[in-house]
């Protein structure tokens, strides 16, 4: 080899295309999972029904300035912000997640975190019924199975505040450092009343981002909004400003519509959200007459703004 030739090797040409056929293939599945990925980055609005829904929103929206812009939206009926607990979702579960104000059957076992069995369980044989939101059991069950579907198993941790610390629910003749965390293996039977099924409805909770902090709104609290009601096509149906109605109810109390009993929680004060509210989630969960009613269109889907209020 030439001192030239050692310094300047000639160029070599790389082939234009991977030579092995399984590379070309790999090459060709992953670009078209790209573009695949890039043209439907919301894979949870799959129905004809929602994304029209979102697409006649979102004009609507932009034409009467209503306060929220759809760059996020929950698929849920409920957010869960219960920052408090620490949740693991073991096994999914069936059917719709338990929510605020439903009538629960579950069994659980309880265990001190890195200690003892705690004698405080209910079986298959013996299952605890309680009503999400009443206080009957201690706040991590009574919180902790919020979004839970029949069926589903869920690991709740939470500390002595959310369990045995709560002089109701203290235990005779047992004590505990403040420190120490009690670890839930929970399975959900049963929720009722029945409610709709999402997935099969538009109904969806679109945040604002306006990054509010302080107190929020949770499962049996009481609420306090202003709301305005539109058509899908922009005409105002109704405004609780306008007619000078105070908004008032608490959540789980089946007092107020579905959608907006639900759509409410989370909600820091002073925030708001907008709901598309199908017609299934403008009843009551029990069925009840509510406190408040409103003018829905028969058989429409509308839209809601909300704002939350000390």
């Amino acid at each position: 080899m030439s001192f030239f030739t050692f310094f300047f090797p000639k160029k070599r040409k790389l082939p234009k295309y991977p030579k092995p056929v399984w590379l070309r293939w790999l090459f060709a599945m992953l670009l078209f999972y790209g573009v695949f990925k890039y043209y439907n980055p919301r894979e949870l609005e799959n129905s004809k029904e929602l994304r029209e829904v979102v697409n006649k929103t979102t004009t609507t929206l932009s034409a009467d300035n209503i306060t929220t812009s759809f760059k996020d939206y929950r698929n849920l009926i409920f957010p869960n912000y219960y920052a408090a607990l620490e949740l693991k979702d073991l096994t999914p579960g069936e059917g719709m997640p338990a929510v605020c104000g439903q009538d629960v059957r579950i069994v659980y076992n309880t265990t001190v975190v890195g200690g003892d069995v705690v004698a405080d369980n209910a079986s298959i044989e013996a299952p605890r019924s309680f009503t999400i939101g009443e206080g009957q059991v201690i706040p991590a069950l009574d919180q902790g199975i919020i979004g839970m579907r029949a069926g589903g198993t869920r690991n709740i941790v939470a500390t002595l505040k959310m369990a045995y610390g709560i002089e109701k629910f203290a235990r005779a003749g047992e004590t505990y450092a403040t420190d120490t965390r009690f670890s839930y293996g929970v399975e959900l039977i049963e929720a009722s009343p029945a409610l709709p099924d999402i997935a099969t409805t538009p109904f969806r909770i679109f945040d604002a981002f306006d990054n509010r902090q302080g107190k929020r709104i949770y499962c049996a609290d009481k609420a306090h909004v202003k709301m305005t009601l539109w058509s899908l096509d922009g005409k105002k149906l109704y405004s609780s400003q306008e007619a000078g109605h105070e908004i008032r109810f608490t959540t789980g109390k089946s007092e107020v519509f579905l959608g907006l009993e639900q759509g409410v929680i989370g909600m820091s004060l002073g925030s708001t959200r907008t709901l598309i509210v199908p017609p299934a989630f403008q009843k009551t969960m029990r069925g009840n007459t509510p406190v408040i009613t409103f003018p829905f269109p028969k058989e429409q889907t509308v839209l809601v703004d909300i704002e939350a209020l000390p």
